[in-house]
């Protein structure tokens, strides 16, 4: 950095204001206020002129395709960020709300500029140099099944599943309960976790729409729905899923979903067909 004795000092002030026990506790905030976003204003804000970014050819994207950046080849990992981020992580984002990515804030800084008082113009970042650069051999993880068995590949396949459990019930007249129970189940132990992310202080996890397919009510209404399976009766809470299923579907226009999330949909909506085709007239008729 590109810094005056009196800027060093204003800096290194700052830092031990900042060390006394009623600053020291923060709430972190990974897209807001965190350690990247903090070292950049404590930098900023004790220099003796403003900093100027080069900010030609900037582009907007979301805060989430911003974490996709980084894990987009870890797909699991991706996964779970899109699961738990909700529509708030999908605005899109401004020159330096981005830079809460360490990485992003080095290569701003780079080519960033300090305006003077007297107008005079300097550059903030003088030399770069990798310290330590990373070995390829040492940071290599074996492959697993999981990199095979994507999040797609993994809905897919439990859609292939119902679909063959379905035909199957639908030619001998019977829904298999025990398939519906575990999947229900499942899905209210996701929603559970989602659930809990509601009273998060971090504004881009509390609303989340998949929380409408991913639904903590599953788990509330596991045993009646299996219970009205085994007495050849249509329980009413597969229609309450459907419409939040459908709400769902049109909530993908305002937030991008996980990877499989409508493959999910589609598997639950062809249990939910198939327990009323095999149900609900047989007990209307009742």
């Amino acid at each position: 950095l590109n810094l005056s004795r009196e800027e060093k000092m204003a800096i290194a002030q700052a830092l031990s204001e900042n060390y006394t026990p009623i600053n020291r506790v923060y709430r972190y905030n990974y897209f807001y206020d965190n350690c990247t976003t903090r070292a950049r204003d404590i930098i900023a804000d004790h220099l003796n002129g403003k900093v100027v970014y080069d900010d030609k050819g900037h582009i907007a994207p979301t805060w989430r395709q911003l974490v996709h950046q980084w894990n987009g080849s870890h797909l699991w990992m991706k996964f779970g960020c899109d699961l738990l981020l909700g529509v708030g992580a999908d605005r899109k984002t401004d020159f330096t709300q981005q830079q809460f990515i360490p990485d992003t804030l080095r290569k701003d800084f780079d080519k960033a500029m300090v305006v003077e008082p007297s107008g005079r113009k300097h550059k903030l970042v003088t030399t770069t140099e990798n310290i330590l650069r990373p070995d390829a051999s040492r940071v290599s993880t074996p492959k697993t099944i999981w990199d095979t068995v994507t999040p797609r590949v993994f809905f897919a396949l439990l859609l292939v599943l119902t679909l063959i459990i379905s035909a199957i019930d639908l030619k001998r007249k019977k829904a298999t309960w025990l398939y519906d129970a575990i999947l229900l189940t499942l899905d209210g132990l996701a929603g559970i976790i989602l659930f809990a992310m509601i009273f998060s202080t971090h504004p881009t996890v509390r609303v989340k729409l998949q929380i409408l397919l991913l639904n903590p009510l599953s788990l509330c209404f596991v045993y009646s729905i299996t219970r009205s399976s085994m007495k050849a009766r249509f329980s009413k809470y597969w229609n309450i899923l459907m419409a939040c299923t459908i709400l769902f579907a049109i909530g993908g226009i305002f937030q991008d979903y996980a990877e499989g999330m409508y493959l999910l949909a589609c598997s639950l909506f062809i249990r939910f067909a198939v327990n009323r085709t095999l149900y609900y007239n047989k007990q209307k008729g009742k």
